[in-house]
């Protein structure tokens, strides 16, 4: 038998039953059960979220990092005269100024707002908002505001300057020489500050003389300088206008805040300053420089911009018409303010104004 027909053996073996039955049950033993997968169903969603977690973190970490968007109320500066001031800022809460006061707002945005009492008086009605940090400064004390109502006042002392706070709702917390005091409603708080004292300058040091040339030598006169002028790039940006203007104003030249302010106006109208600084002009023009008639259209424009000072842009005008004796748009504008604000803080005196008018 050759060796082809000895292998063939192997291939034609024939197979019984019983063979074929064990050795399909030693495969089965040996098979290895395949580990589970997960279907479609489950991986998209789950890769749908796993996406939107992520991008919920790229969100926050980035709106974390982002420089905070500056407002247009940020260095604004209010004055109140004779008469009391109202202003609305943008999250809802109310200055409510005294006469003869000055707030500054060092910080106007929606995350934190932060203002100076310079001087007088002023009332504070602020709602809660949450992450929203609120803090007025006087003096050298500090009050962290949640929600509430209250009052601030700053007055000469013989030490300093004292320092008071009124709760009329809510609570606040009043923080001076590292010490932290919650005032609650009903309570007053009050505080001395001690002025801080002026740096003494250093006294000039006299140039010295020059020294005289022997007879005979020849002195050298330096050369003459030239300076040549460069063209301006523009008019300066409506921010360098509105606090060249507060500087002014807080210095007590009122000409030179008027002259800012109307190059802002003039360079800038579109600015989101522009509104705001209608109705300062206005009120310089009207409180210090004596011009009724040039206050009148700055008022008439800051009233038109509907921005948070339109109630008191509106009170003025009624009371300069109401002055320069024109009675018909003294009723005008007393039209507008009663119609737009019947219950404001110069509804009194608005509906006594004008009583020769139709």
């Amino acid at each position: 038998m050759t060796e082809g027909r000895k292998l063939s053996s192997y291939i034609d073996h024939p197979m019984t039953e019983a063979d074929l039955r064990r050795q399909w049950s030693e495969i089965e033993t040996r098979i290895e059960k395949p580990a589970p997968r997960f279907g479609r169903s489950f991986l998209v969603p789950a890769l749908a979220g796993l996406s939107l977690a992520v991008l919920m973190v790229v969100v926050a970490v980035t709106l974390l990092r982002r420089a905070p968007i500056a407002s247009a109320w940020d260095g604004a500066v209010f004055d109140s005269s004779a008469d009391e001031v109202s202003v609305a800022l943008a999250d809802g809460s109310r200055i409510d100024l005294e006469p003869v006061s000055r707030v500054i707002v060092r910080e106007g945005s929606a995350l934190s707002v932060r203002l100076d009492v310079h001087k007088g008086a002023a009332r504070f009605d602020v709602p809660h908002v949450t992450g929203r940090s609120f803090h007025v400064f006087a003096g050298g004390v500090k009050i962290r505001v949640v929600g509430t109502r209250f009052t601030v006042s700053v007055a000469g002392a013989q030490s300093g300057k004292r320092v008071t706070v009124s709760v009329q709702e809510g609570a606040v917390e009043a923080e001076s020489g590292g010490e932290t005091t919650p005032v609650r409603a009903g309570e007053t708080w009050s505080t001395v500050q001690a002025e801080p004292k002026a740096e003494a300058l250093p006294a000039a040091q006299p140039e010295p003389l020059p020294s005289a040339a022997p007879p005979g030598d020849v002195v050298e006169q330096p050369a003459p300088v030239v300076v040549t002028s460069r063209p301006t790039a523009g008019p300066p940006s409506a921010q360098e206008l509105f606090e060249k203007g507060n500087v002014a104003r807080q210095s007590g030249d009122a000409a030179g805040a008027a002259s800012a302010y109307a190059d802002l106006l003039r360079h800038h109208p579109t600015d989101a300053r522009a509104g705001l600084a209608s109705f300062e002009l206005g009120r310089l023009k009207m409180d210090q420089l004596g011009d009724l008639r040039g206050a009148v259209g700055y008022l008439q424009r800051a009233a038109n911009a509907s921005g948070a000072f339109r109630e008191d842009a509106l009170a003025r005008l009624v009371r300069a018409h109401d002055t320069m004796g024109d009675t018909v748009r003294c009723a005008q504008a007393k039209t507008s303010y009663l119609t737009s604000y019947p219950s404001g803080v110069h509804a009194g005196a608005v509906r006594k104004a004008c009583q020769n008018a139709r």
